[in-house]
């Protein structure tokens, strides 16, 4: 009866074994047949990186400076009567006979243009010396203020050796008054400072 046992275990161990091949078997050819249905997704589409990157164009400068024309008339009125203006030099260099403390006097105009601007004129003396304007010069952009006072407020940038006289620049609201030239002026280099004192 031992050997009958010893026979009827090995055969039923036998037949496990056959039956756990057997699963393995069909468990490994279904996992196969599964990953060779599905279908992969293709590769990413990668295209060269670029080697320089495009600079871009700046936006050139203006080849023109702007226009800026004739100043207007501030308040009312806008009368075209002149304005006097009186100062005192306070610093000057470049013109021996016109010294500190001297007077200066400034006769603004008003010109009128078609458009409806206008310019300011002013003829300047100092000293008794005319150091500004003359019969086709003195013209400045300005801004004309018709109230208690008249004031005057105004700059002529450029020199004789650019616009034929000198730069000016003449501010009755602040007080101040300056003239300023360059060595083909008719009065050479030279520079004032003055002090407005008063305007009617």
């Amino acid at each position: 009866m031992r050997g009958s046992e010893s026979l009827w275990i090995g055969v039923g161990v036998g037949c496990s074994l056959l039956v756990l091949c057997g699963l393995c078997i069909v468990g490994a050819g279904s996992v196969f047949w599964l990953r060779s249905t599905r279908e992969e997704p293709p590769p990413p589409v990668v295209g060269p990186a670029p080697t320089t990157w495009p600079t871009p164009t700046p936006t050139p400068p203006p080849t023109t400076p702007p226009i800026v024309g004739p100043a207007t008339t501030v308040g009312s009125g806008g009368g075209t009567d002149p304005r006097h203006v009186r100062a005192t030099v306070t610093e000057v260099t470049g013109l021996a006979d016109v010294a500190v403390g001297a007077s200066c006097t400034a006769e603004v105009t008003r010109r009128d243009l078609e458009d409806g601007t206008f310019w300011c004129n002013a003829q300047i003396t100092c000293g008794g010396r005319s150091v500004y304007g003359g019969p086709e010069a003195g013209f400045f952009h300005c801004v004309l203020y018709e109230g208690t006072r008249r004031d005057v407020v105004g700059s002529d940038s450029d020199t004789t050796e650019a616009d034929q006289d000198p730069a000016m620049s003449l501010n009755t609201v602040g007080g101040t008054l300056e003239i300023h030239d360059d060595a083909t002026g008719r009065n050479g280099a030279m520079r004032i400072l003055a002090q407005v004192d008063a305007i009617d």
